[in-house]
């Protein structure tokens, strides 16, 4: 399986919500692929709570989630996309980025 970078979704997985990290596994219902998707906000309130719409809009009660597909090679990288993005470190610091 390729490796692809996933985001923490909810409560209770190992990781804090929002964490994006490296993995050969599957999403599931705590992490979802950063390829650009949409979730909606009632499903995912903690992961919301966190990036709300830094990626993007998505259709009304939708929200984007980061899209890493094929750019990004290194938890540093992911560090200065998401910085740059919001423009310093307000989403950065409450964003880990573990590899």
């Amino acid at each position: 399986m390729t490796e692809r970078y996933l985001i923490v979704t909810r409560h209770g997985a190992t990781l804090p919500v929002g964490t994006v990290f490296p993995s050969k596994m599957p999403p599931n219902g705590a992490y979802a692929a950063c390829d650009g998707g949409t979730l909606p906000q009632q499903g995912f309130p903690e992961l919301y709570a966190v990036i709300g719409s830094t990626y993007g809009r998505a259709r009304e009660g939708r929200f984007r989630l980061p899209d890493f597909t094929n750019r990004i090679s290194s938890p540093y990288i992911v560090m200065r996309s998401i910085r740059s993005i919001v423009g310093g470190d307000t989403l950065a610091e409450r964003l880990s980025v573990v590899g």
